[in-house]
């Protein structure tokens, strides 16, 4: 399981941001979202799930938005750059990329 492998690793933080924006509907809810989130994870991580209720426009253009029903996941060095991007489904072949990029860090 992806999302696990490295949830031990101390050199590599994992963040989970579920971003709803500032839709009241969605700040109501968005306790429900995140504790489901948090059913799926396991409970080290449970502290780095963050969901993200402001304006999304700064954010998204600052991360290249495209789509908000895609997911997009970032890895990013210590410098605040982003160093690799998957944007849609995550799968294996995403998978196997993206730790291309994390073996070299």
């Amino acid at each position: 399981n992806p999302k696990l492998k490295y949830s031990n690793n101390k050199k590599i933080s994992l963040y989970l941001i579920p971003m709803l924006g500032n839709n009241p509907v969605l700040k109501i809810i968005g306790s429900i979202i995140e504790n489901g989130t948090k059913k799926t994870y396991p409970q080290n991580l449970h502290k780095n799930i963050m969901v993200f209720y402001e304006d999304l426009e700064p954010i998204k253009k600052y991360l290249n938005y495209q789509s908000n029903s895609d997911t997009y996941i970032y890895l990013i060095d210590n410098n605040s750059k982003i160093m690799w991007l998957s944007k849609g489904n995550f799968n294996y072949d995403s998978f196997i990329s993206m730790e291309k990029v994390l073996e070299k860090l």
